[in-house]
């Protein structure tokens, strides 16, 4: 288990307990069990040895060294592990992975996160991983784990996340699979947690703080609810067929989402489950179409009223550009306080439009909501069919699991000499 200090720093620590049902003991903390929040990408750090008794047989125990070994990941998680040698001065194990094992690098300080269990006797190990709680260090015992909600039973999260991966995929068909993502599994193992913390949906939940510092969109596929059950098989092919049926087919087949995670955990004779798809922002040239389609829808719209189709200018462009990135960095929409003066010379008049598309699943899609939704508000109607304006600016940015839109808008009676070649970005 690991939990965020004021620092900055995470701290990690193991459970144990004696046998299936029995009560997680305290919290056993290592002298040094400190993972310094400036450590390098990929260094391992371990912890000082911890001693546990674990069942040898019959009424027998025998001691067992084990100790926490952590890496920093390229995403900022800091991932877990567990390594035991069977003496004094016998070698250390190979790590041992417990399948929820990263600690998400947005995490507020102070809570306490856990792992998967792993199981430990006086042999071999072996994982007993139930599902995967939320991220953090693996623990030991002769059921050594961190628990702080009750744990689903065994395996019930990595049959969910094979069973969705497959269903998606299945419905995806055509289109580029999804990946499983350990960072974005994490982020819905959190929300699971939550879910079964509060006994609630949580339809309100936000991925942002968990998401944001590595995907730029994502939505939730769906989230499902059923009574727990020992027979982890049928669990999780009722909560797979929930979680992957119609109203949650959009999401699937969201064009611009490349990966998976899902989540599931039990609390009071209740399991939930979600699963959530996130992706990158799309590359230039493709922001680029898609603010010539959007140039292009009003350009139709105009002339299907009798007003000449507006010249798009890329000087006006880049303004427009900017301020799409600046929303979206900034997480809000509102209007550019300079693009008065940022406009290209030359103008009579000038004007301008936003406006934000959450949790896009296609950017042309993504853009015909955004221009229907200006259509339907009678302020930017006018703007986009204002006979008097002669020239305009598209700019498109995918950010903060949102499409932002601007657009600019001016009348250059004597003309206009453009700002750059088509699709310069102003910078």
């Amino acid at each position: 288990m690991a939990r965020r200090v004021a620092s900055g720093n995470v701290e990690f620590a193991l459970q144990q307990r004696g046998g299936e049902g029995s009560d997680w003991g305290e919290r056993l903390l290592p002298r040094q069990r400190f993972f310094p929040a400036g450590t390098a990408v990929g260094r391992w750090l371990v912890s000082t040895p911890l001693i546990l008794q674990v069942a040898a047989g019959g009424d027998m125990s025998a001691e067992v060294a084990v100790r926490i070994v952590a890496r920093r990941v390229a995403s900022g998680s800091v991932e877990f592990a567990l390594q035991r040698r069977g003496g004094e001065g016998s070698d250390w194990g190979e790590r041992l992975l417990p399948r929820a094992r990263f600690f998400p690098a947005g995490t507020a300080a102070g809570r306490w996160l856990v792992s998967t269990p792993l199981t430990l006797s006086a042999g071999e190990t072996s994982s007993s991983g139930l599902l995967p709680p939320i991220d953090g260090t693996s623990t030991t015992t002769t059921t050594v784990t961190t628990t702080e909600t009750t744990q689903p039973a065994v395996d019930l999260g990595e049959r969910l996340a094979v069973l969705v991966l497959a269903g998606a995929n299945g419905l995806r068909a055509g289109m580029a699979p999804l990946l499983v993502d350990d960072a974005l599994s994490a982020a819905a193992q959190v929300r699971a947690e939550a879910m079964a913390d509060a006994g609630d949906w949580l339809s309100g939940y936000s991925y942002a703080p968990h998401l944001k510092s590595d995907w730029d969109l994502w939505r939730t596929v769906r989230s499902a609810m059923t009574w727990a059950s020992a027979d982890v098989s049928g669990l999780a092919e009722r909560l797979s067929g929930s979680l992957l049926a119609e109203r949650a087919t959009e999401n699937l087949l969201c064009e611009l989402c490349t990966h998976i995670g899902t989540g599931v955990a039990t609390r009071d004779g209740l399991t939930y489950a979600t699963a959530v798809v996130a992706g990158r922002s799309p590359a230039q040239r493709e922001l680029e179409a898609a603010e010539a389609y959007m140039a292009d829808l009003v350009n139709e719209l105009r002339r299907g009223l009798g007003v000449d189709a507006l010249i798009h200018d890329a000087g006006i462009a880049a303004v427009a550009r900017r301020w799409s990135r600046t929303m979206g960095a900034e997480e809000s929409l509102y209007h550019n306080p300079a693009y008065v003066d940022e406009m290209p010379p030359g103008w009579t008049r000038v004007g301008e439009n936003v406006s934000q598309v959450p949790a896009p699943t296609s950017l042309r899609g993504a853009v015909r909501r955004s221009f229907d939704g200006l259509v339907g508000s009678p302020g930017h109607y006018a703007n986009m069919t204002d006979r008097d304006y002669t020239h305009f600016g598209i700019g498109i940015a995918v950010d903060n699991g949102t499409l932002w839109v601007t657009q600019n808008f001016g009348r250059y009676p004597n003309g206009l000499e453009s700002g750059g070649p088509e699709g310069d970005t102003g910078d």
